[in-house]
């Protein structure tokens, strides 16, 4: 039986890569002349058939152009400077962020039903303050939020609490 990486790569047809990626087909047949890095399987009749990677790619070259704003040429100038990994990176990135976030009220609930939890077993206010952060801090990686929000998050909870002195 064949490992999964030496599995046949599965494909899916255009209108699958058009709607997984979010444009028209016509606009990925139109990429496809522009970017020769595209390269679909094509089937007797000129079917286009795409594998995983394409699809990455696809999804890397419709983030420079539609979210970064990118013209046609620049997006083709990011793939000769960086290579079609680097961009099919970017797609990964995209519809990872893309995922959508859990709505606020079940954000609220969860952080309130984590604070209740905290209180009733007696726990400080500070201590339930922190679990509140770190519960927060999860739920944004559930919901696919990026290594810099992340980060940011991070480093702001470990910043060094300001020293209050003692009013007598």
């Amino acid at each position: 039986m064949p490992s999964p990486s030496q599995a046949a790569p599965s494909y899916v047809t255009i209108a699958a890569a058009a709607e997984q990626v979010g444009e028209p087909a016509h606009v990925l047949r139109f990429w496809q002349q522009q970017f020769p890095q595209i390269r679909p399987l094509i089937r007797a009749g000129g079917r286009r058939l795409y594998d995983r990677a394409t699809l990455e790619l696809l999804a890397g070259i419709r983030h420079l152009l539609r979210d970064q704003g990118r013209t046609i040429a620049g997006a083709r100038q990011v793939l000769d400077q960086h290579g079609a990994a680097h961009v099919r990176a970017l797609g990964i990135a995209a519809r990872d962020q893309a995922s959508s976030p859990m709505p606020p009220d079940i954000v609220r609930g969860e952080l309130d039903v984590t604070a209740a939890r905290a209180i009733d077993s007696g726990t400080s206010a500070q201590l339930v303050g922190e679990q509140l952060v770190l519960a927060g801090i999860q739920m944004l990686r559930d919901c696919g939020a990026g290594a810099g929000t992340l980060e940011m998050l991070a480093l702001a909870y470990e910043q060094p609490k300001p020293a209050t002195s003692a009013v007598r």
